[in-house]
Order: C-alpha cells, then sequence, then structure tokens
C-alpha cells in the first residue's frame, strides 16, 4: 500500500507535503485479499508488473480489486471525508491486470496515464456478481 501519512484530527485533514512515492518494476503481485495495490494520495509509477487474482474481503465477499488509485480520504462511510488537494499521480506501462474481483484498475479523482497495458479477466463481485474492467471518477485519465 502506497499512502499519504494523514493526521487524524477533529477536521480530519491529511498532510499533503507528506506523499508517499513508490516504484514498482518488473514484479508480480498475486493472491491478495481486498487490494493488489492500493495507492491514496500519493504518486506511483507501476512497469512492466503483474497484479493477478486479489482475492475479495473474506466475512463481506467485496472488493478483490487489481489497482485502486484514489485521492487521500479518512473516516469510512457516511463520515468519509476526502482531500481535493491531496489527488494521487500514477503512471501504469507495460503492465497487466487481470483475474482480480470487482474493478480492475479503479481510478478516483486522481491523475493517471496508463500505457502499453491490459486489464482483463476481471471477475464478479462474489457479494453480488457485479463487476467492472476499468472504473474511473473525476480523473484525470489518459490511455495510450
Amino acid at each position: 500500500m502506497v499512502q499519504l501519512a494523514c493526521v487524524v484530527t477533529p477536521t480530519e485533514q491529511c498532510d499533503a507535503a507528506a506523499r508517499a512515492t513508490a516504484i514498482v518494476r518488473g514484479s508480480l503481485i498475486a493472491g491478495n485479499h481486498e487490494y493488489g495495490m492500493f495507492v491514496m494520495g500519493s504518486d506511483v509509477t507501476v512497469d512492466a508488473t503483474v497484479v493477478r487474482g486479489t482475492l475479495p474481503k473474506a466475512a463481506a465477499q467485496t472488493l478483490g480489486q487489481g489497482i485502486n488509485i484514489q485521492l487521500a480520504c479518512v473516516g469510512a462511510g457516511a463520515n468519509q471525508q476526502c482531500d481535493p488537494a491531496a489527488r494521487s499521480v500514477g503512471t501504469i506501462s507495460r503492465s497487466v491486470v487481470e483475474q482480480n474481483h470487482n474493478v480492475g484498475v479503479l481510478i478516483h479523482a486522481s491523475d493517471v496515464e496508463v500505457n502499453a497495458s491490459v486489464v482483463r479477466s476481471t471477475l464478479p463481485r462474489a457479494a453480488d456478481q457485479g463487476a467492472a474492467a476499468a472504473s474511473a471518477s473525476a480523473p484525470r485519465l489518459r490511455v495510450s
């Protein structure tokens, strides 16, 4: 997981100056639970990597996403607050995302470039059989 450092205060603010940076190159990420890769409010480069077979969350049979790249959020459910200034920035190049559950690649309010990569064989959510190969919400996405 690559995650921005957050200070949990009464206003639940994130320290945008404390961004994490990761480079994942030539790797196999397989058989994780919930997320293959989870990036929140940080910078990531994924190159020549395979993210495969991410399993759902055991109790609820939800998630199982291959790569999740999103802005920084704290809290959960109705109490979740996201910081629009803490968008993730990433590049996915020459990579394969396959046989994950629910979503192969999810980009939420972040800036991501995808080059020469494949998202395939996304399996349905175990909880209700829903699925999407790729999903984006308020992103700046460039695919080439």
